[in-house]
Order: C-alpha cells, then sequence, then structure tokens
C-alpha cells in the first residue's frame, strides 16, 4: 500500500515537474527573410551583422531563429530576375520557416520589369503557396517597399504607392496573410539610406523594428 502510495504521489507531482522543462525546451520559432538586396544587406559595412533580417534577430532574442534568405537584384515578377530561379529560394523552402517575411518588389518597379506587371500578383500567389506546401501553418507577412527617393527614381516611387502596394493589399487578403507597412517609415528621412534605394544601419534598424513590431505586438521590445 505505501509502495502504492508514493507512485499516486510522483503521479500528481509528474505534470508539475515537467511542464517548466517542456517550456524551457521549446524550439524558436523559425523566421525566413525572403527578398532583394535590401533584405541581404547589400551596401552595409557589415551585412551578417547589420542586415535588417539580423537586427530582427537581436530585437527578437532567442525565441526566435531569423535566416537572410536575400539575393540582391532579384524580382517578384518571374520573366524579370526572378528571386524564384535562385538556390536562395529553395534553402528558404527547405527551413520550412513558422513565419514568412516577404519583401520583393522595389526592382519590380523597374521599367524593363513593371511590363510585366500583371504578373506580380500571380507570381507571389505562387511563391507564397510554395512556402504553404512546405508548412500548411507558415504565417506570412508581406512587406510594402520602402520609400524610393530621389528625381530620378520619381516614377518608380509613384509606381510603388499607386499600384504595387494596392497590388500587395489585394494578395494578402487572398491568402489570409498580414502586411508590414515598411513605406510610410522610411518617408521623408533620406539619411537611412545611402544611395537613395538602399538602406544604411538606420534604414536597416527602421525595417527590423517595423517587423519586429509586426511580430510581436511588442513596441518596446521592438526600440531597445
Amino acid at each position: 500500500m505505501k509502495s502504492e502510495f508514493m507512485h499516486f504521489l510522483l503521479f500528481l507531482l509528474f505534470p508539475v515537474i515537467s511542464l517548466p522543462l517542456m517550456a524551457q525546451t521549446a524550439s524558436p520559432q523559425k523566421v525566413a527573410c525572403v527578398g532583394n538586396s535590401i533584405t541581404a544587406g547589400v551596401g552595409l559595412h557589415d551585412r551578417n551583422h547589420d542586415s535588417y533580417p539580423m537586427v530582427l534577430a537581436q530585437m527578437l532574442g532567442k525565441e526566435y531563429e531569423v535566416r537572410n534568405f536575400g539575393v540582391s537584384g532579384r524580382t517578384m515578377v518571374q520573366k524579370g530576375q526572378s528571386y524564384m530561379k535562385e538556390k536562395a529560394f529553395e534553402k528558404a523552402l527547405d527551413y520550412r520557416p513558422d513565419i514568412l517575411i516577404v519583401k520583393l518588389g522595389t526592382n519590380d518597379t523597374n521599367p524593363p520589369y513593371w511590363k510585366y506587371k500583371n504578373d506580380y500578383m500571380n507570381d507571389m500567389n505562387i511563391l507564397i503557396h510554395a512556402f504553404k506546401k512546405r508548412n500548411p501553418e507558415v504565417k506570412v507577412y508581406l512587406c510594402y517597399p520602402v520609400a524610393i527617393y530621389s528625381e530620378r527614381f520619381r516614377e518608380r516611387e509613384e509606381i510603388l504607392v499607386n499600384e504595387l502596394i494596392p497590388m500587395i493589399d489585394k494578395v494578402a487578403k487572398q491568402n489570409d496573410a498580414e502586411t508590414i507597412d515598411l513605406h510610410t517609415p522610411t518617408q521623408d528621412i533620406p539619411d537611412a539610406f545611402f544611395d537613395n534605394i538602399h538602406p544604411n544601419e538606420k534604414g536597416a534598424r527602421i525595417i527590423a523594428r517595423e517587423i519586429c513590431k509586426a511580430l510581436t505586438r511588442n513596441v518596446t521590445r521592438c526600440t531597445e
């Protein structure tokens, strides 16, 4: 009887003891950052530390694992310099992320590629569905491109605001995805860009902050 009583006590205590241990060994949320040179960190002195995915990783902490799958010069449209033709795309798919951050569109506004604008939404859907096929539970965030500066690129900025961003909104609704506005926070701060398109360290931190806020809903955590 005494032995049975001790076993009963251990049975009652086991869940109490094991729950904290389970919490400590929980796997971090896997975050894949898909994009072009802005994601890759082109122009930064230390892209392995200062690109926005790496700054995002610092902000999010150990609960998340962030990987950078950015490739310079890539477009969303497959008839352009398609991101989906890159090895980085396959690596991102194999990563099977829990959270997908998509920031593609800046290069698509370039006239040689924007002539394929009617393919933009369909190709974005193809990309999203490829990730959902690997992980049906993946949470998708579609980013508005950052602001484009200078008179030289005025036409591309207008395309971005008047045509491309509304397309992103439509695709987000079709896929039950969330959007992250990176355009508004990067307006009127040209000192956050070193060549009117690519963010410097300051710009990368602004991008990381907005994505962090969207993922965690915690402003304080994302401004530290």
